[in-house]
């Protein structure tokens, strides 16, 4: 979740709040290999690759030489391209990864603890989620640099004009 709140716009772990629609329990691995993030270059981030990277690249007891590109890129180069606007300049929201790891964290301390319960407390504005919901097979990737003409069909197969698809 992001909360907006001027210049203080940060990413936040949703806990236990904002629960949208039913909580699914799911299998370790399943939950374990789950994508957590998607980037702008279109890559994957599950809750297991965040974790192993974060803890051996970016922190913890062993610390690699080099971070993954992937991390690196969500991390430091803002890959999932949020910002805050504050009428004049724009900024990047900075660590997703540090809320989604807090998340894991709950998340592992609400299967292994029974009364287990954590409430968001931050104080913002205005709270912004996303979600995306894929029925069927997964859409092709958008060809890398070809330019799409905005009343051209959307190359992923929906038959639709680019700008009411993956234009918008």
């Amino acid at each position: 979740m992001i909360g907006m709140k001027g210049k203080d716009t940060i990413y936040y772990p949703k806990l236990d709040e904002m629960v949208a629609f039913s909580v699914n329990w799911l299998p370790f691995k399943n939950w374990w290999e789950e994508i957590v993030f998607r980037d702008k270059f279109g890559n994957e981030i599950s809750r297991s690759s965040l974790i192993k990277t974060s803890t051996n690249q970016d922190g913890g007891a062993h610390v690699d030489e080099a971070l993954d590109e992937i991390y690196y890129d969500l991390s430091k180069n803002n890959s999932l391209e949020t910002s805050i606007f504050d009428g004049e300049t724009s900024s990047p929201i900075p660590n997703p990864e540090k809320a989604a790891i807090r998340q894991i964290g709950h998340e592992v301390l609400k299967t292994l603890l029974i009364d287990y319960e954590k409430k968001q407390t931050a104080k913002v504005d205005i709270w912004l989620g996303g979600s995306e919901l894929i029925v069927g097979n997964k859409p092709s990737p958008l060809p890398k640099n070809k330019k799409i003409g905005r009343n051209e069909k959307c190359p992923c197969g929906s038959s639709k004009k680019y700008k009411h698809c993956h234009g918008k």
